[in-house]
């Protein structure tokens, strides 16, 4: 067999035994790849950035505190809150904050793995001073257009108020509406509809021989063209001059029967309220066999109100 015989079966064979692994393998040995010449910088892992769902955050206020919400927390993280950039605790989902002093704030939820955060989440929150009126305290109340509040620092909503004194209620704008705002008040509103203006854009006077006994309202709404702003109710007790915690009250029907109740309803929560009753010419009282209770009770009868150790003054018919 010649040279150039025995060199293209050589050649044959070898193509034929680079269609299997071995030579597949040995491509693999040779093959080359690019190296850089310096590190690769890898990109930081960002809030919203890392595939996790962002924080579903809220925040309610209420007469115990602040309770809040924290949903899709990301796996194998643990949480940070702040308030205005002060650490807060306890912070998780269902936790209970004491409320801080009126102001706005910034309350951020930060969720954390291996020193990064992973995802974050933030709500603005308004704490409004105590007597402040419709509901007082209110999750972003500032950020309301038309929003007003009390101002008057001697009114608190659910206060005695003197049926023989004029009384002026006050409030305002919490921030200057970029309107010519109309303010409307509706007084009673649990009894009415109407809605005339104010007496001024900031004022309402209830004058001495309107106002009822017992409970009132007022409830004020400010508006420019389509747009209205929330509703300030304002609520308190006609009492007459002689007024004293725990003094009652009563109404009767044409079988005259006498239901006996606070003038004033905060003077004592109902669960800690009961009865003491005298019979005509009897110094002695002691508890009322049927409550608030009495049917035609006689000239003479009394009867007084009793929270915890507290005792109000007798009502007598």
């Amino acid at each position: 067999m010649s040279v150039s015989i025995q060199r293209a079966a050589l050649i044959i064979l070898t193509s034929i035994l680079c269609a299997g692994a071995a030579c597949e393998k040995k491509k693999s040995v040779v093959s080359t790849r690019t190296i850089p010449d310096r590190p690769v910088e890898s990109e930081p892992i960002h809030a919203g950035k890392s595939g996790e769902q962002p924080l579903d955050l809220r925040a309610e206020i209420r007469e115990d505190g602040i309770l809040i919400s924290i949903k899709n927390t990301p796996a194998d993280t643990t949480i940070e809150c702040t308030m205005s950039s002060i650490k807060i605790e306890p912070c998780h989902d269902g936790a209970l904050i004491a409320k801080p002093a009126p102001g706005d704030y910034d309350f951020n939820v930060t969720a954390i793995r291996a020193g990064a955060t992973i995802s974050a989440a933030n709500v603005k929150i308004t704490i409004l001073p105590s007597n402040a009126g419709g509901g007082a305290d209110v999750v972003s109340l500032a950020q309301q257009p038309l929003a007003m509040i009390i101002d008057d620092p001697d009114f608190t909503n659910g206060m005695a108020i003197k049926r023989s004194q004029d009384l002026i209620l006050k409030f305002r704008f919490i921030t200057k509406p970029d309107c010519e705002a109309q303010v409307r008040c509706n007084y009673d509103s649990r009894t009415t509809a109407m809605w005339p203006l104010c007496d001024t854009p900031s004022s309402k006077t209830i004058a001495k021989g309107v106002m009822a006994a017992g409970l009132q309202f007022l409830t004020v709404q400010a508006s420019c063209d389509t747009a209205v702003g929330p509703k300030l109710e304002l609520f308190w007790y006609g009492v007459p001059d002689n007024y004293t915690p725990l003094m009652l009250q009563t109404v009767s029907d044409s079988n005259k029967r006498h239901i006996f109740t606070l003038i004033r309803a905060e003077d004592c929560p109902e669960s800690m309220l009961t009865w003491k009753c005298a019979s005509p010419g009897q110094d002695q009282f002691s508890p009322c066999e049927k409550g608030n209770v009495m049917d035609a009770p006689p000239s003479g009868f009394r009867i007084k109100a009793v929270c915890d150790s507290r005792e109000g003054p007798a009502f007598s018919i």
